[in-house]
């Protein structure tokens, strides 16, 4: 199936859920610490996996 979940370290509710529902559907997971906000607290990081996805290398 294929595809992006993403999961943010430090995140609090349903995130062991999140990543074991989109490991089952084939889904890749990136797991990226910086709590629920990653755009804020790692906005390099980010930044980097969102340009891999977007010119095709995936995560």
């Amino acid at each position: 199936m294929g595809g992006l979940d993403g999961l943010c370290g430090g995140s609090r509710g349903l995130a062991g859920v999140v990543t074991a529902s989109g490991v089952a559907l084939g889904a890749d997971v990136v797991d990226l610490a910086g709590g629920h906000f990653p755009m804020l607290t790692r906005p390099a990081e980010l930044a980097e996996i969102l340009a891999r996805i977007a010119s095709g290398a995936g995560v």
